[in-house]
């Protein structure tokens, strides 16, 4: 009788290919070569004492308490992109809003995306209880029994917090998202700032591309171009260069290295390309009345050359050139944009050009800040200043000194 397997010198290879045909009869070599327990186990094949946590995310519960839980009340106030809104107002706009949430792995509040809205129905809150909270400063909160609440005693139960545990809360209370649609900036307005031998079309192309124009005070990218129209009202700039035969334009931002970033970030999320940060070394002379004071420091700065994002911003009413030697006020739009747009725009401006309180002995001395302007632009200085003192009395500020040096 003759054998199953080949024998002899020359029958290594036949034996080796029969050995790796029947191996596919193995369940367990099945599984290790198509790799089946990293491709469909949540650890990837990993024991379970290694597993980490990734993610959390919500699971919904089986019938009949069909939902996932942690609910809000209709009136609670949602935090958006420099405003607030009620969280029952979301529900058609919900897919193309982003809002300000905690993020578990960098440990900081950034703006996210929403996966999904939803509603409970009244059976379903009761089975977790619906509960108040209120704080001392008369903040409020209702929700859900299990609705995680950050504490001095870690991440709580909304039903476990009592009377006397510090809870976490925005440091201010933000405007409401005020509806309003009106056009901020046309093309006709981008026509008109466009400088001298530039091309019109291409510039208004870029624009469009981008979604910048018509300019809305619906645009979702509204609070950005407010923060960089205050940035640069404060420590920005808007300057002509020669670009070929015709003119050019650069946007100039300095500052600390952190608001930068954020300040890149914000012109890259518009579509433009940023300079990489340069850090640099200067110093000059000022008198106060009686001696010369040195200064002398690092300072950082980026720019951007592209001769549509410099239009831009000329039309929306930043200054060009050197700020001291130019008229300019507080832009027509601004005063009449919604509160959060005014909140936006002092706070980039304040934050980039206002000197912090300090105290010395026993005096304070409050926040101050300075405009220069020429001895013949001075009325237009006090203007400029008059506005912004109108528009910090909408917040309940309260500028009592206007000092002319």
């Amino acid at each position: 009788m003759g054998k199953k397997s080949p024998v002899g010198e020359f029958a290594a290879r036949r034996l080796i290919e029969k050995r790796k045909k029947f191996r596919w009869s193995s369940k367990r070599y099945i599984k290790r070569a198509l790799r089946i327990k990293e491709r469909f186990d949540p650890l990837e094949g990993a024991p379970q004492a290694r597993g980490i946590v990734l993610e959390k995310v919500g699971v919904e519960s089986k019938q009949p308490n069909s939902a996932i839980r942690k609910c809000v009340a209709p009136d609670t106030n949602i935090i958006l992109d420099g405003s607030v809104l009620q969280i029952k107002d979301l529900s058609n706009k919900w897919e193309k809003t982003k809002i300000f949430s905690y993020n578990y792995l960098d440990k900081r509040v950034e703006l996210t995306s929403l996966t999904d809205y939803f509603s409970i129905k009244d059976w379903e809150a009761r089975i977790h209880g619906v509960y108040e909270l209120i704080t001392e400063t008369g903040r409020r909160l209702v929700g859900s029994g299990d609705h995680p609440i950050y504490t001095n005693r870690g991440i709580l139960d909304l039903k476990n917090v009592r009377a006397g545990d510090k809870v976490i809360v925005l440091p201010c209370e933000l405007p409401y998202l005020e509806e309003k649609n009106d056009v901020i900036l046309s093309e006709e307005d981008i026509v008109n700032a466009t400088p001298k031998r530039c091309k019109r079309e291409k510039i208004l192309s870029t624009l469009k591309e981008r979604g910048l124009i018509p300019l809305t005070y619906d645009n979702p990218n509204l609070s950005k171009i407010v923060r960089l129209v205050g940035h640069l009202f404060g420590d920005g700039s808007l300057s002509y260069s020669v670009s070929g035969s015709g003119f050019g334009g650069k946007v100039i931002v300095s500052g600390n290295v952190g608001d930068l970033n954020t300040i890149k970030s914000d012109i890259e999320s518009l579509g433009f390309h940023c300079s990489p940060l340069y850090e640099g070394f200067s110093e000059s002379t000022v008198s106060n009345g009686s001696k010369l004071l040195l200064i002398r420091g690092h300072y950082h700065v980026l720019h951007c050359s592209s001769i549509a994002f410099f239009t831009f911003f000329k039309a929306l009413g930043v200054p060009v050139g050197k700020k001291s030697d130019v008229e300019y006020t507080v832009p027509e739009w601004i005063l009449n944009a919604p509160l959060w747009v005014k909140r936006e725009f002092l706070a980039s401006f304040f934050g980039s050009g206002l000197e912090s309180p300090r105290v010395k002995g026993s005096t304070f001395y409050p926040p101050t800040f300075a405009v220069s302007k020429r001895a013949d632009l001075l009325d237009n200085g006090l203007k400029f200043v008059g506005q912004l003192r109108g528009l910090l009395k909408e917040f309940g500020v309260e500028v009592s000194i206007v000092i002319v040096v």
